[in-house]
C-alpha cells in the first residue's frame, strides 16, 4: 500500500507472475487479444491490498497487481513516475499530486497507476528522503518503501525515456519531434477537466500503440482544491511521526509566524524568480497589527535569530512577547508549524510552511501571506476557497496580498 514501494506477494502470486512475465516478453509471437485476456485475469486474482487503494509492487519493481481491477476487465496498469525536486515541502506537495492523479484515475476507469518515485540526485535528496522515512514511517519507512528507485541521469533511466519516444514518435508522426509527444503523458494540470482530458490524451496514446504501455510522469505539485477532493486519503498517507520529529510546541496561547528568508538564502531571488519577503514593517504592523500588548509570538525560520533580528526586535518593541525557536531540524520546525493551535501566518509560497499548515491537526486559522513580484505567480494564489471536505473545512484558511 506504499508508493514507491516494494510489495511481497505469496508463492501462487509469485507463480501467475512468472509467466506473466515470460508471455509479456514474448508478445509478438502471439495475438494482443490473447495477452489483454490474460492479463486481465491475472490481476484479478490478485488480493491482499488494503483498502485505500494505493498501489504497490513487487520488489523486483518489474510486476504490478492491482486490486482495483477485480470489477473491471478493461483497467490498465501503468507506472507513474513522480518527479521530485527540492527539499521536504517540495517532495510533499508533488507525492500529494502523484496520489491524486492516482485517485482520479481510479474514478475515471481506465487506469490504475503503479507510484514511482523519480529523483534528482544529490545531497538535498539525500537528506529529504531520510525526513521522509523517519517523519512518515507509517507509510514511507525504510523496509517498505524504496524511494530512491529511480534517479534522472542514470543510464536506467535515460533507457527507459529513449525507448518511449521512439514508441511514441511512431506512432504519433504528425508531431515533428518526439519529446512533444512525450508531453502528452506528462501531468503537470491543476484542474479536473484538464487532467481527464490528459487522460483521454493518454488513451489515444495506449489505443495506437497496441503493443507498448507507456509510463506517465507528474511535474507538479498538489493545490488546494485538489487537496480538497482528497483530503482524508492524503491526511492518512502523510501521517506525521510526532514521536521522533518532535522537539517543542507552541503553547497554546502563542501566534505561530514562520519568516522563510527566502532574500536571505538567494539575494538575487527577486530578479530570479520574483520571490519577496514580507519586510519589518509590514509584518510588525500590517500581518500581526492585531496583535495586543503583552500577546504571545513564536518566530519559525530557517535562519538564526540574529539574521533576522530586525524583525523580532520591531514585534518587541511593540510590547510582544516573542521568543524565536532555535536550534530545531527540518521536520522538528516542520512539527512545531504544524502544531500551532492559535493563528498560523506563512508565505504561501513556502512549500514547507504551506503543507505543514494544510494537514495541521491543531491550526484552525491559517494566513498565507505573498509579496511575489511576479503576476504570473502571484496568479497562482487563490484569493478565496471554497473548502467541500468535512475536516479539511474546520480551517480557516486566509490569503493577505501585499
Amino acid at each position: 500500500m506504499i508508493p514507491c514501494a516494494g510489495y511481497k506477494v505469496n508463492k501462487p502470486q509469485q507463480l501467475r507472475i512468472l509467466v506473466l512475465a515470460v508471455v509479456t516478453t514474448s508478445l509478438s509471437l502471439f495475438p494482443i487479444i490473447f495477452y489483454n485476456f490474460f492479463l486481465t485475469q491475472t490481476v484479478k486474482s490478485a488480493t491482499g491490498f488494503q483498502s485505500n487503494g494505493i498501489m504497490t509492487t513487487s520488489s523486483s519493481s518489474q510486476t504490478k497487481v492491482n486490486r482495483w481491477a477485480e470489477n473491471s476487465t478493461h483497467i490498465l496498469q501503468l507506472d507513474l513516475f513522480i518527479f521530485l525536486t527540492g527539499r521536504l515541502g517540495n517532495n510533499l506537495l508533488e507525492i500529494a499530486y502523484g496520489k491524486i492523479i492516482q485517485l482520479l484515475a481510479l474514478e475515471d476507469g481506465r487506469f490504475n497507476f503503479t507510484i514511482r518515485c523519480l529523483w534528482n540526485t544529490g545531497m538535498k535528496t539525500e537528506i529529504s528522503v531520510e525526513e521522509l522515512h523517519t517523519c512518515f514511517s507509517k507509510y514511507f519507512s525504510k523496509e517498505s518503501v524504496n524511494l530512491m528507485e529511480w534517479q534522472i541521469g542514470t543510464p536506467q533511466w535515460k533507457k527507459k525515456v529513449q525507448e518511449q519516444n521512439h514508441q511514441i514518435s511512431t506512432v504519433f508522426p504528425e508531431w515533428e519531434h518526439p519529446m512533444l509527444a512525450a508531453e502528452m503523458l506528462t501531468f503537470v494540470d491543476s484542474t479536473i477537466e484538464s487532467i481527464q482530458s490528459k487522460f483521454d490524451h493518454l488513451a489515444n496514446a495506449i489505443n495506437r500503440m497496441e503493443h507498448y504501455l507507456p509510463f506517465v510522469l507528474t511535474k507538479s505539485m498538489a493545490n488546494i482544491p485538489l487537496i480538497d477532493r482528497y483530503y482524508d486519503e492524503l491526511h492518512e498517507l502523510f501521517t506525521f511521526n510526532q514521536h521522533q520529529c518532535c522537539r517543542d510546541t507552541p503553547d497554546a496561547d502563542e501566534t505561530v509566524l514562520h519568516i522563510r528568508g527566502f532574500e536571505v538564502e538567494i539575494p538575487n531571488i527577486v530578479n530570479l524568480f520574483g520571490f519577496k519577503d514580507l519586510n519589518v514593517h509590514q509584518i510588525t504592523y500590517e500581518l500581526l497589527g492585531h496583535l495586543t500588548e503583552g500577546e504571545k509570538v513564536a518566530v519559525v525560520s530557517p535562519w538564526e535569530e540574529k539574521v533576522l533580528a530586525n524583525y523580532t526586535d520591531a514585534l518587541r518593541n511593540r510590547g510582544l512577547h516573542v521568543r524565536y525557536v532555535n536550534g530545531q531540524t527540518g521536520p522538528q520546525g516542520f512539527c512545531f508549524l504544524r502544531s500551532a493551535t492559535k493563528g498560523l501566518y506563512g508565505d504561501y509560497f513556502s512549500t514547507y510552511f504551506r503543507f505543514a499548515a494544510l494537514f495541521s491537526d491543531t491550526a484552525k486559522n491559517i494566513t498565507f501571506f505573498n509579496n511575489n513580484q511576479r503576476s504570473d505567480l502571484r496568479s497562482k494564489v487563490p484569493t478565496e476557497i471554497i473548502i467541500s471536505n468535512r475536516n479539511f473545512s474546520r480551517k480557516k484558511i486566509n490569503f493577505s496580498f501585499f
